[in-house]
């Protein structure tokens, strides 16, 4: 059988599952799971500043016959002027923090369907089994146009046996 994964967001200090993700994740000036426009206005990015970073995972919620592996993921390079979206992966959770992160230092416009980013290279064959962590913060530049930055597409992949 396929597997199957699901998005789940970690929010709080210890860092706790938050559930499955649903249609999308707001980056804002304060660490919750929600995607609202009444969350982005609520909670906007003062410009010059950072988001509170988002840490995410997939959740294996049908195991795979064998295993999978190689998580990658990319955009369109379609990222707000001067704004600039950082990613990053790691194995150790920590508190969502809203100044430069230590984890999402990647530049996410460079990855593209030709260049994608491999955020984990680990086998999983269990069911509820968790990838690392991927790591994003939105840092907005002193030039931004303040307002809601909208909606962005992130694609990924994995491999299966």
């Amino acid at each position: 059988m396929a597997a199957t994964v699901e998005w789940h967001v970690f929010t709080g200090s210890p860092l706790a599952d938050d559930g499955a993700m649903g249609a999308g994740q707001d980056l804002c000036s304060t660490d919750n799971d929600a995607y609202s426009s009444a969350n982005r206005t609520a909670n906007p990015i003062i410009v010059g500043d950072y988001s509170y970073e988002k840490w995410m995972a997939l959740k294996v919620t049908v195991a795979p016959d064998n295993w999978i592996s190689s998580f990658k993921l990319w955009g369109n390079a379609d990222i707000a002027l001067n704004t600039t979206l950082r990613v990053g992966s790691t194995a150790t959770g920590a508190a969502p923090v809203d100044t430069a992160s230590t984890v999402a230092t990647n530049d996410f416009y460079g990855f593209t369907s030709l260049a994608k980013y491999t955020w984990d290279s680990d086998v999983y064959t269990l069911l509820n089994a968790f990838t690392k962590y991927l790591v994003w913060q939105l840092q907005v530049g002193a030039l931004a146009t303040p307002g809601d930055w909208g909606p962005y597409t992130v694609y990924y992949e994995y491999t299966e046996a």
